[in-house]
């Protein structure tokens, strides 16, 4: 039988940050949206809008925005997002080229330019 690893004092910290982010965030207008900048996420729609233009997202993208939305102000590791987002550790030359092509699309999607 695996046992998973209980998480570290930092890892937990960080958790209760941004789960507090998300409550200040959400219990301003009893919404479920988080607002960064220009972006607007919907956690209970599942919808963003960039600008007022709502953006049509796949689900992993909308879960990587969603966590780089969350944890702005700080640096996110290739290895945390592929953990985070697609729910598994891989090496890091994998987790490199797969975000490169989703943060690519995301981008595009968003109207910023992709290079």
């Amino acid at each position: 039988m695996k046992f998973a690893s209980v998480p570290k004092q930092h890892e937990l910290e960080r958790i209760e940050a941004i789960v507090a982010r998300v409550k200040e965030t959400t219990s301003d207008q009893g919404s479920e949206t988080l607002r960064v900048g220009d972006l607007a996420i919907d956690f209970a729609k599942k919808q963003v809008a960039f600008g007022g233009r709502r953006i049509k997202l796949p689900p992993i993208q909308f879960r990587l925005l969603t966590h780089l939305a969350l944890n702005q102000g700080r640096v996110v590791e290739y290895q945390e997002l592929l953990q985070e987002v697609w729910g598994y550790q891989g090496e890091d030359s994998e987790a490199r080229e797969l975000l490169k092509v989703h943060i690519r699309q995301v981008r595009r999607k968003l109207g910023w330019d992709a290079a």
